[in-house]
């Protein structure tokens, strides 16, 4: 076996010596593209890794599911200087987080569905992108709170079913810029807020939460609110106040404005198609000659102009 091995290394040599030395170049060269091509695809296959790693990269990360006493001992840690407490993007689902001060704390896109945040301080939160969908908000204080975007479908408003106005949330001064809420406001104060874009209108594809067959907001309080561009469609406004208020291109279409208070309001290019407007105070409103389906809005004879 050994003289057999060495034989054919012996012919192997001799074939190598035969073969042409420009054939032999070309073999080198070969041996060496194929070694580039190799090497390139080796980059190739890294390059992939990294486009696939990078999206993963960039994700965010996991909501963290809190517990009623981890947001209040974070809540009570948090001192006068402090940065703002985050539950950004965290889930605080069915807890009971009534009579807290939420110290501006930051809570964007935070999922609070069916919490308690009755007799709670939420003034100057952010809340934008939140979810607040079955929320309890009896005596909550929303004032220039950030809810653009946010969603509020049927909260819990009351603490009985004599629907006290008086144990309604506020949201004096607050951002609710393509907010959609549903469900019953009664008595709710939205001075001086911003709502452009608001949705109040009651056509939810998700019926199990949020489809009624109209909202209400009676004796709410619109006082000088931006309100341009939203969409009130069937819902029930009876002896709300809009005085001062900005409703340029609003949708009132089948709304129930009775004895409603529009004094002073800027009502350019408004749709009140169907409006009910017995006793309602248009007094001083601007824009009338441009408001649209006013000839079809219902007792429009016995409104105050």
């Amino acid at each position: 076996a050994g003289k057999l091995s060495k034989h054919r290394r012996i012919n192997a040599m001799h074939f190598v010596q035969k073969i042409k030395p420009d054939s032999r170049a070309r073999c080198a060269d070969m041996t060496s593209i194929a070694g580039r091509v190799s090497r390139a695809a080796r980059c190739v296959a890294a390059i992939g890794l990294v486009a696939a790693l990078v999206p993963l990269l960039s994700l965010p990360s996991a909501a963290v599911e809190m517990t009623a006493g981890q947001v209040t001992q974070a809540l009570f840690k948090s001192k006068p200087g402090d940065a703002r407490v985050d539950f950004g993007g965290d889930t605080l689902q069915l807890l009971d987080l009534s009579d807290l001060d939420f110290k501006n704390a930051r809570m964007v896109k935070s999922d609070v569905f069916g919490t308690n945040l009755s007799r709670s301080n939420l003034a100057d939160t952010d809340l934008s992108g939140a979810r607040l969908d079955r929320t309890v908000l009896t005596f909550a204080k929303f004032e220039r709170a950030n809810l653009e975007g946010a969603t509020m479908m049927r909260p819990t408003i009351y603490s009985d079913l004599r629907v006290d106005w008086r144990e309604a949330p506020v949201f004096d001064g607050a951002n609710l810029r393509g907010a959609r809420l549903t469900g019953r406001f009664d008595g709710t104060s939205f001075k001086a807020s911003d709502l452009s874009g608001f949705d109040f209108s009651p056509h939810e594809p998700r019926a199990d939460i949020s489809f009624l067959p109209r909202n209400f907001c009676r004796g709410c309080k619109f006082d000088g609110a931006k309100l341009r561009g939203v969409n009130l469609d069937d819902a029930s406004f009876v002896m709300a106040s809009f005085a001062g208020a900005d409703l340029a291109g609003a949708r009132l279409t089948r709304t129930d404005m009775t004895k409603a208070d529009f004094t002073g309001a800027d009502l350019t290019g408004a749709d009140f198609s169907g409006a009910d407007l017995n006793e309602a105070i248009l007094t001083g409103a601007k824009g009338m000659e441009t408001v649209k389906g006013l000839g079809l809005a219902l007792n429009l004879d016995r409104a105050v102009r």
